[in-house]
């Protein structure tokens, strides 16, 4: 008897911490990336720089990751990669909106709410960092590969 409640308690346990990936969240997460992506028009001209040659180029990249990673986490929802690779945009669209932010407050003296807290999302450019090794690991199904590398 036991052994039966452990069981159904671990699958709980399961859809419980699942149970936020859903496909609403997926557009969730592409919609915070697509604000972030068009908010780096305005910071650059709050911070004087000029939006070509400091911000979009690295956009390339990321809005089309973002994009293949809100179809896989979607249509898949139970597949890690999409989830971590939207996570990856995310953080990478921080780093490049934050220090704008935080050079507007404290350098160009704009008053404007959430000065501390650009400082510290600067450095969001770690949790990109860490992450991504971990998509290339779950690579082909969202599964670590078999054998040693468990």
């Amino acid at each position: 008897m036991e052994g039966a409640a452990g069981e159904r308690f671990g699958r709980m346990r399961a859809v419980a911490r699942r149970s936020w990936l859903t496909p609403t969240a997926a557009w969730v997460l592409g919609g915070l990336v697509l604000a972030l992506a068009v908010a780096v028009v305005p910071l650059s001209m709050l911070a004087g720089h000029d939006v070509v040659t400091q911000s979009l180029p690295s956009y390339g990249v990321v809005v089309p990751v973002a994009a293949v990673a809100l179809f896989i986490a979607w249509r898949r929802p139970g597949n890690p990669i999409g989830w971590l690779l939207l996570l990856v945009a995310v953080f990478d669209l921080l780093q490049t909106d934050a220090p704008l932010y935080a050079l507007g407050v404290y350098r160009f003296g704009h008053h404007l709410p959430l000065g501390p807290a650009a400082l510290v999302l600067a450095q969001s450019w770690l949790p990109a960092l860490v992450l991504f090794p971990l998509v290339i690991v779950l690579f082909p199904d969202g599964r670590p590969p078999p054998g040693r590398w468990r």
